[in-house]
């Protein structure tokens, strides 16, 4: 796979005149007058100048169009409440049909093959048996859809992501993870630690937090002496925190998590590579992290104990919490084994009181209807039965061991620390799927298939390489 951007394909780039680039900057400016009065004067029809502009943009450069998808994460306001489509959807469809259009135009409509491509399609007919065979067809024509669109969305990314574009959508994925982070911080402080700060209003970024975080551990572990190490045990240091703020602990267990195969697969890459200094950084982070903990738990004192004492008081709610999940999580279960081969379909959770008509005489029952299965092993099984489950556990271990190359065939450091990286937030976003949702559905599932587009091609490109090597010594 080529790594680097020619002229004629750079985004305004190289042959583009003076005059063309001060009307970019003078449109971008205006857009931002236009953001200004949407978001201070309730303007919203001036945003459809930005939003045709980043809409043309994508289609006409869709490897640019990835920076916008990346960053549209982090943006969970639906464009409509019936059928909960977002921003970054709507982007996606974008980027895929530019593509498409791109590939068609060069007489290069061939899919790049990867370990996982056969599994993905036959996960996709496992959802369209479970779609068909389901009662309600019309929402779960809907999930199927999001489900589709996401899962195609990973060719797109194999097609277009080098080496370049994935750094660029990093850096932004930090950027903004900082961002939020000091908003978030900010928030907390303000109000003197009595609240769990989520960050701005249509924002989400609990999550991602736990990616970045897990990224900045294998960039920093992995660093070249003088080559921003310390600016990166910094990052972690402030998102951490930012993720502190949220109280989230399901967040926070992803986190940990993450940390620690980021750990472990550069200590491995260390001692592959002859490179001992890795288990002395391991040390080094662990004792910033803990003496920065305790430097601010003396200051900020009573905002931490704010904090521990409203987890201390949440156990009744938290119980109640439990409750519920293990309510759903039964009847998921029951209705797996009432379908077990193909599932009742995608988002038919409602049929539960049809097949089990004495839970609505349950306590929970009400407090629990319209609510998914809060599982995606669980959600899946109720969902696509055996058969698409199995395909998907497939799936998602062929997807993690598509990075296990990379720990023996990397030999450049500073191509280590950020390809070890996107394989760690890989390792989180697998794992999470045993006790978390939205592994494949609207933002998340955007967020997923993203990153596994991003691994695919690395693993691609070093297959790319070796062929190159043999050929050559022949």
């Amino acid at each position: 796979m080529d790594t680097t951007l020619s002229q004629s394909d750079q985004p305004l780039g190289g042959r583009t005149q003076p005059a063309l680039w001060l009307v970019f900057v003078a449109a971008i400016l205006l857009q931002l007058m236009f953001v200004y009065l949407a978001l201070t004067r309730g303007y919203i029809l001036t945003l459809f100048p930005l939003i045709a502009l980043v809409g043309l943009l994508a289609f006409l450069k869709p490897r640019w169009g990835l920076v916008g998808v990346v960053a549209l994460w982090f943006v969970r306001y639906p464009l409509s409440s019936a059928v909960a489509i977002y921003p970054a959807e709507v982007l996606l469809i974008v980027i895929s049909a530019g593509y498409a259009v791109q590939r068609l135009l060069q007489g290069r409509a061939v899919m790049i093959w990867t370990p996982v491509n056969r599994w993905i399609f036959l996960f996709i007919g496992a959802l369209t048996i479970s779609w068909l065979l389901s009662t309600d067809k019309a929402t779960g024509f809907i999930n199927w859809g999001h489900h589709l669109l996401v899962l195609m969305f990973f060719f797109v990314v194999v097609g277009l992501a080098e080496k370049e574009d994935m750094r660029r959508c990093l850096r932004v994925f930090i950027a903004l993870c900082v961002i939020l982070s000091l908003w978030n911080i900010r928030t907390f402080v303000l109000a003197g630690g009595n609240i769990r700060a989520f960050g701005p209003t249509g924002t989400v970024f609990t999550g991602l937090l736990s990616l970045a975080i897990t990224y900045g551990t294998a960039r920093f572990l992995l660093a070249r002496r003088g080559d921003r190490r310390w600016l990166w045990s910094g990052i972690i240091l402030l998102l951490l925190l930012g993720q502190f703020v949220t109280q989230s602990r399901g967040a926070m267990l992803q986190t940990v998590s993450g940390m620690a195969f980021a750990g472990f697969i550069a200590y491995r890459w260390g001692r592959h590579h002859g490179q001992p200094d890795i288990g002395r950084r391991i040390v080094t982070l662990l004792t910033v992290l803990s003496v920065s903990g305790l430097f601010l738990l003396a200051i900020f004192t009573p905002m931490i104990v704010e904090v521990l004492d409203r987890y201390a008081t949440r156990g009744g709610n938290e119980l109640a919490t439990v409750k519920m999940r293990l309510f759903l999580w039964k009847s998921a279960l029951k209705t797996f084994l009432e379908y077990p081969f193909f599932g009742i379909g995608l988002a038919q959770e409602s049929i539960w009181v049809r097949l089990f008509p004495m839970m609505r005489f349950d306590p929970l029952f009400m407090s629990t209807r319209g609510l998914g299965v809060h599982n995606d092993v669980l959600g899946y099984l109720n969902s696509t039965g055996l058969v698409g489950s199995m395909i998907l556990a497939i799936l998602l271990a062929r997807t993690l061991l598509m990075g296990a190359p990379l720990v023996s065939r990397i030999t450049r450091r500073e191509d280590a620390a950020w390809q070890l990286g996107i394989w760690s937030v890989v390792f989180v976003i697998v794992t999470r799927y045993l006790y978390e949702g939205h592994l494949f559905y609207s933002i998340s599932g955007v967020t997923s298939t993203t990153f596994f587009g991003f691994l695919a091609c690395l693993t691609h490109s070093l297959r790319s390489q070796s062929t190159t090597q043999d050929t050559a010594l022949r």
